[in-house]
């Protein structure tokens, strides 16, 4: 385990590596419930319901397919205000390095919102939060070069004010 300093005022963030035969099995372990929610690009859905046995771990109402190569603030808020009245213990990423700050990103947003802070001032102020419900997040790694899946930095966007940010 790897222990890392976030902005979530949290002493570390573990970091566990699962991978080898029977790591997509290990998946269902680390669900323990019903309370998750995937992202995933449209092409990463399609490979989850192909998948022999991803497809029969994740409900396909559970995951949300939206994420494309430019993760902005507006589709954060977009899927915080789907999900943000769900209980929520999991984000799971599936994808590449874009989707995969995406889900980091949502899982600290969800992290906060029982503050009631709009998701664009929690990204863009400096407020010193101390973070006491974190949302778990999973990271499964599509593609290779990124190494999204183990640190806790993120990248997004506001194209309203042509600027890229980091998380």
């Amino acid at each position: 385990k790897i222990n890392m300093n976030t902005k979530f005022n949290l002493k570390h963030k573990p970091v566990e590596i699962i991978t080898g035969l029977g790591s997509r099995n290990k998946l269902k372990e680390k669900i323990e419930s019903d309370k998750y929610f995937i992202l995933s690009s449209k092409r990463g859905k399609e490979v989850i319901k192909r998948d022999r046995i991803l497809n029969k771990i994740i409900k396909s109402n559970k995951i949300i397919s939206c994420i494309n190569n430019y993760p902005d603030i507006e589709l954060i808020e977009d899927i915080f205000n789907q999900i943000k009245d769900e209980r929520v213990d999991f984000i799971i990423g599936f994808g590449g390095g874009s989707v995969l700050d995406a889900t980091k990103i949502l899982s600290y947003c969800l992290s906060f919102r029982e503050n009631k802070i709009p998701v664009r001032e929690l990204l863009m102020s400096n407020l010193n939060l101390e973070n006491k419900n974190p949302i778990k997040t999973i990271c499964i790694p599509t593609t290779f070069g990124t190494g999204s899946e183990v640190t806790p930095f993120s990248t997004y966007w506001d194209f309203t004010n042509k600027k890229k940010y980091s998380l």
